[in-house]
């Protein structure tokens, strides 16, 4: 039968094991490149902002869901799109949005997605999406300022229709 020693010694105890762990290593960055002077002050300016950087080639095909990174001032420091989806849904990985949020020290994001099909009225995802994110925002002291859908030749504001 096999002796089983117990090491007291905590260099040669942890040794081993660091040896296995298979981590990756994580570096965070910021490049500050410069001021956009772009400020986004209302859903209005917000879908502006989105119609400028949306693919419209994709408006009435696909739902795409996109994301304005903002300071405290609400000057646009960053853009991402996130997923391009099927007519009628697309999926969202909050996590990579918080993530965004994040490294670009975001203390504002306003959501978008669009819908092909010109409907303005928010879905039960929709709302359930809006909720899920401002939760999480909350935790990591981010304000979702609004949820935007656009159409191609409107938009709708969850801000102006469910909070005020």
């Amino acid at each position: 039968m096999a002796k089983i020693v117990y090491s007291y010694n905590k260099a040669e105890t942890i040794k081993p094991l660091k040896s296995n762990w298979a981590v990756a290593e994580l570096k965070l960055t910021y490049r500050f490149k410069k001021r956009t002077n772009i400020i986004v002050s209302s859903a209005w300016s917000a879908a502006k902002v989105f119609r400028a950087m949306w693919d419209n080639s994709l408006i009435n095909i696909q739902e795409q869901f996109c994301v304005i990174f903002l300071n405290t001032m609400g000057e646009v420091i960053g853009f991402k799109l996130y997923n391009t989806g099927t007519i009628k849904s697309g999926i969202v990985d909050v996590n990579l949005v918080l993530s965004s949020a994040l490294l670009c020290r975001a203390t504002n994001i306003i959501i978008a997605h669009n819908h092909p099909s010109g409907d303005l009225k928010f879905s039960d995802q929709d709302l359930k999406l809006t909720q899920k994110i401002r939760e999480a925002c909350e935790i990591i002291d981010v304000t979702l300022k609004d949820h935007i859908i656009l159409t191609n030749d409107s938009y709708s504001s969850f801000f102006e229709i469910y909070e005020k």
